[in-house]
């Protein structure tokens, strides 16, 4: 049996989130599963966990993507120092292929949003011109950074 480039991808993906998540556990983050991940979509992020930080993977109906249908964030969560909360989306590309066609719907869905949005990117395979744009759309409430190329993001943003 051959497992299909989307699949690979999709393990890839999952895989980048759940390194990111255990990072944000390490820097004090409680990690919200199960049956407690129903009041990130009922209450305010504040509210999830008592105002503490707290980090969530694979959060569904929260948000709301450019076409008015329901996002599924890779990341979302809450620090003290963002009061609106933040979400994270990974894009994680080895070889070309088409998450950089995907960027430019994720960019603007994510740009109607009030939180703090962050795309974290990891390998080469992405078109260069594809990331460039991106990175262009960046304002005060959208960042857009190089997993790799900026290892000390965890500390700017949540100390």
């Amino acid at each position: 049996m051959t497992i299909q480039g989307g699949a690979i991808a999709s393990k890839n993906g999952k895989f980048f989130e759940r390194k990111v998540i255990e990072l944000l556990v390490q820097k004090g983050f409680f990690e919200i599963q199960g049956k407690l991940k129903k009041r990130i979509t009922t209450s305010r992020l504040k509210d999830v966990n008592g105002g503490m930080a707290w980090v969530s993977q694979q959060v569904r109906g929260k948000y709301k993507n450019l076409y008015g249908g329901k996002m599924v964030c890779d990341i979302v969560g809450y620090h003290p120092s963002i009061p609106n909360g933040f979400i994270m989306e990974m894009k994680t590309q080895n070889k070309q292929g088409s998450v950089d066609e995907k960027y430019a719907f994720t960019t603007l869905s994510l740009k109607k949003l009030n939180p703090l949005t962050i795309i974290v990117f990891e390998g080469e395979g992405a078109k260069p011109e594809a990331v460039k744009w991106m990175k262009s759309q960046a304002d005060i409430n959208h960042k857009f950074m190089n997993f790799y190329s900026a290892s000390t993001w965890l500390d700017e943003l949540f100390n």
